[in-house]
């Protein structure tokens, strides 16, 4: 079984792509939905959707397949659980699973543009995808922290304080944008936007210095 879904892997073209439309698909589509019950339905098949393509992306070997796909799996089982049981604990366990899974692939996907012998489309979708998953991770983090500090962001009335919006958070404070219609207030919130905000500046210094520097080495190569 495991060889098969390897073979099939194998001959899946720009995985990184199928990847970037899975996480596009997570962060943007739930937003146009307004019933509550099929925004919620709609992020669990969008985040399954990216636990798929993630494990299609990352599983090179049986033994990452084994690892990455239990990722997947636990993060799944927990999200599934969380739709009819919100408990402290099952909370703290859905957040992880997901942190976990997405941290791993980050590393992957930040590997794999590293050892990139040549510049290619899939490689350039392997660095817009590290960007959407360190935006990601970062909404995880600001949700955990609401979750323990609900004081810890000024949110206004027309927000609620959901994973959704903390992703947006996230994300605006990782471009450096910066609306002020959600702001941290505290010590935890204020280190993790900071953290967010240094981390996209370098993320895109250390991303174009690699990419730059794979495109000259190439190019000298040629002379």
């Amino acid at each position: 079984m495991v060889q098969k879904f390897l073979t099939f892997r194998s001959k899946i073209k720009d995985k990184f792509f199928w990847l970037l439309l899975a996480l596009a698909s997570l962060i943007f589509l739930p937003s146009f939905v307004n019933s509550s019950t099929s925004k919620d339905l709609l992020i669990y098949i969008c985040l399954g959707s990216v636990l798929v393509m993630g494990v299609v992306v990352a599983a090179e070997t049986t033994r990452k397949f084994y690892h990455i796909g239990l990722l997947a799996l636990v993060a799944l089982v927990f999200n599934s659980l969380s739709f009819s049981v919100m408990q402290e604990l099952l909370f703290l366990l859905r957040m992880i699973s997901l942190m976990l899974f997405f941290g791993w692939l980050l590393s992957y996907v930040f590997k794999k543009m590293a050892k990139a012998r040549r510049i290619s489309e899939n490689v350039i979708y392997g660095a817009v995808d590290g960007y959407l998953l360190l935006g990601i991770l970062g909404g995880f983090a600001c949700r955990i922290i609401h979750h323990f500090y609900p004081d810890a962001f000024f949110i206004p009335s027309t927000l609620e304080g959901k994973l959704d919006v903390f992703t947006y958070f996230s994300f605006v404070t990782l471009t450096n944008l910066g609306y002020g219609d959600i702001t941290p207030v505290t010590s935890p919130s204020q280190s993790i936007a900071l953290f967010l905000a240094i981390s996209g500046q370098l993320y895109l210094a250390i991303v174009i210095g690699i990419l730059v520097g794979k495109f000259l080495l190439i190019r000298n190569n040629r002379k």
